[in-house]
């Protein structure tokens, strides 16, 4: 459904900006792609001190872009800007800047909110390999911008230890402001140079002073379990988080697999536009006429739909890609391997909230069965003991991936007993 037209009284001001979008835009080129944003990285025509202390580079900043009319609920850019100025100040949490609305175009409005611009996210970090990158190595994003730039090693506990306490104290500090982030992940936590984590990406986020009955929330393997049983009494956002916070910290300890390096281009054209260019794509469909009323998406390759096992469809161009703690190939088969870790239930005392599940515990198509033989650790490998920083954060991780939602810590809870360790 199409989005009313705004105007800049719905957004933070730009006002506190030394620039006007047009001079942001001059040098600008992609640098990553979301579902319904595109992020352009843009030199800083003039210092803005405040983009550097939040730990950003110096020289850069970032330009979140999305199209309001096309927007797909429950994603909102506007909604997003509004929790972004509400949560301002937060250690681990990337601010808002400012934001512009452009009207040229008759057809939509476009939105751009104006962040610092991090040089990877923990995605690009847990795609290093233990014996990390060649001297020379430059990426498809050069030495300044992804795994490149990272100037500590990030397979040291107190690398770990440092992105997991970060990590924890964002999603406190959101959660604390009745805020629920929703899309934990990864691709959504920016590293600075030397592994300072910040969240990012509000674009789901919402108030969380009331039960959630949105389920399309949440990436693949990291979506909590309630999310894929559709409870008919909503679900807490807050407690998801968690989950997902869970899901992300234990693939510090996943295996790595190579697969063929492959240079990936900024920002490459969505699926549909790359078919409508496609002069191949356009005879195979003359050849199928069949199919001629359909979409032609199905003429390229999407990941979005592609199995997590496809190697070609896997983009690392440091040569090494990180397997997910549960999996990603559908809500089938993510219960289907949380339910092999975790066990399922038999009866709802164990998971009080399956009773407004659908379908309900009884009816699922998995059977009753105990927890796997040695838990998450064993899955893991770690059947040794291990530093007192990662304990820790074993400890989080196990405490997290509870399948009753009551039964997890909060983040402020599990945050406290990062900030322990430390001392």
């Amino acid at each position: 459904m199409a989005r009313a037209r705004l105007s800049l009284l719905d957004l933070p001001g730009p006002s506190s900006l030394p620039f006007t979008l047009a001079q942001l835009l001059c040098d600008a080129e992609p640098h990553a792609d979301g579902l319904t944003s595109s992020i352009l990285r843009a030199p800083l025509p003039a210092a803005l001190p405040a983009a550097a202390a939040a730990g950003g580079l110096a020289r850069w900043l970032a330009l979140k872009r999305v199209a309001r009319e096309d927007e797909a609920a429950p994603h909102d850019v506007v909604r997003e800007a509004q929790l972004l100025e509400h949560s301002h100040g937060a250690a681990n949490v990337v601010p808002l800047l400012g934001a512009f609305v452009d009207t040229s175009d008759p057809w939509c409005s476009w939105i751009y909110l104006v962040e610092p611009l991090y040089p990877l996210t923990l995605a690009d970090a847990l795609r290093i390999p233990p014996q990390g990158l060649p001297a020379d190595w430059q990426g498809s994003m050069g030495r300044d911008f992804g795994p490149a730039a990272l100037c500590a090693d990030c397979h040291t506990a107190r690398f770990r230890h440092g992105v997991a306490a970060g990590l924890l104290a964002g999603l406190a500090h959101l959660h604390a402001l009745g805020i629920a982030h929703r899309d934990i992940k990864p691709s959504n936590i920016l590293l600075s140079a030397n592994g300072e984590p910040r969240l990012a990406d509000l674009g789901t986020a919402c108030r969380s002073s009331a039960r959630s009955h949105t389920m399309d929330v949440g990436t693949r393997a990291y979506r909590a379990p309630e999310l894929l049983f559709a409870p008919s009494s909503g679900y807490d956002g807050l407690a998801a988080d968690v989950w997902s916070a869970g899901t992300v910290l234990a693939e510090f300890w996943t295996p790595m697999r190579q697969t063929t390096p492959r240079v990936q281009t900024a920002a490459a054209p969505p699926p549909w536009e790359q078919a409508l260019a496609s002069e191949e794509a356009w005879a195979r469909l003359e050849r199928q006429p069949q199919r001629q009323s359909e979409s032609v998406d199905w003429q390229v390759d999407d990941d979005e739909d592609d199995d997590a096992d496809d190697d070609e469809m896997v983009v690392s161009d440091t040569g090494y890609v990180r397997t997910t703690l549960f999996d990603e190939r559908g809500d089938i088969a993510l219960a289907g391997s949380i339910f092999e870790l975790l066990g399922r239930p038999s009866d709802d005392s164990a998971w009080p909230e399956a009773v407004d599940f659908c379908p309900t515990l009884q009816r699922m198509p998995f059977p009753a069965r105990p927890p796997a033989q040695g838990g998450l650790r064993a899955r893991l490998g770690l059947d040794t003991s291990v530093d007192a920083f990662d304990e820790r954060i074993l400890a989080f991780c196990e405490a997290a991936l509870a399948l009753s939602a009551s039964a997890r810590p909060t983040s402020a809870l599990a945050r406290a007993l990062l900030v322990d360790a430390e001392e």
